[in-house]
């Protein structure tokens, strides 16, 4: 692929779509908005966790659980590391092995990077008018690695159920 079709692809994964509607409202009332709205939760007591058992921990994933990983990710959005989920598809023949080990160095070291705890904000119409804050929802926009190391590690899901199930 010659330069200009590989910057003509990196242009195409771009997320549009949601420019006009962030500009319409002030942000502080977009986050007031979503804060009051928050959906009340379940109190877990995690003393259980310490009694239990059952201790968790992670092992090392495969390169076929991070392809799975990443061929899974449907959506085109750009976390807020600026690198598209089609980029990462098309050079992953090349640092794979990469980002295989760094991955497995996440799992095995407990350590997670901090850009990959942060997400894009962006809010979303609820219906076809939007007339203030209240008519938006927020969803959160991960970086594609951060996606790929969570998805590839099946074991967090196994975790939770079993634990679930003895609630």
């Amino acid at each position: 692929m010659g330069s200009t079709a590989f910057l003509r692809f990196l242009r195409g994964t771009g997320c549009t779509g949601c420019d006009g509607i962030v500009s319409n409202f002030d942000v502080n009332s977009l986050n007031s908005s979503f804060v009051s709205n928050n959906l009340a939760t379940r109190d877990l007591d995690f003393r259980y966790f310490g009694e239990s058992d059952n201790a968790f921990s992670f092992s090392c994933v495969g390169i076929d659980d991070v392809a799975i990983a990443l061929n899974n990710i449907k959506s085109k959005s750009i976390g807020i590391d600026g690198i598209p989920v089609d980029f990462i598809k098309h050079i992953f023949p090349y640092i794979s092995n990469m980002i295989l080990d760094l991955i497995n160095t996440i799992l095995t070291s407990s350590l997670y990077p901090t850009l990959w705890k942060k997400a894009r904000g962006v809010p979303i119409p609820k219906a076809h008018i939007v007339n203030g804050p209240e008519d938006l929802r927020p969803i959160s926009i991960l970086p594609v690695l951060s996606k790929m190391t969570f998805t590839s590690s099946s074991m967090i899901i196994s975790f939770l159920l079993m634990i679930l199930s003895v609630m």
